[in-house]
């Protein structure tokens, strides 16, 4: 099971993000989780943000995703592929 939040800024996406693999985890389903990998970009990431940080952002999350992939079969991510591609796109 596959489930990516995609939603606003500000509106708690990270925190239900959490929620929802704990509560998968307390039902005994092995689930990971994907956080907002912006967050741990070393660049400003903003309405500003330069082309290397939205690919960099795009690229380590696709990472993480394969990564987790092998290792679980239910991943939550706090954003998805397609929409970190949207922002690289601007």
């Amino acid at each position: 099971m596959e489930i990516a939040l995609v939603v606003t800024h500000g509106v708690g996406r990270t925190t239900l993000a959490y929620e929802l693999c704990n509560e998968l985890k307390k039902q005994d389903l092995d689930d990971g989780i994907i956080d907002e990998i912006a967050r741990r970009c070393s660049s400003t990431i903003n309405d500003s943000t330069s082309l290397e940080a939205r690919t960099w952002t795009l690229a380590t999350t696709i990472a993480r995703e394969l990564e987790l992939g092998n290792t679980y079969p239910n991943i939550t991510r706090d954003r998805s592929v397609p929409e970190n591609h949207v922002y690289l796109k601007g």
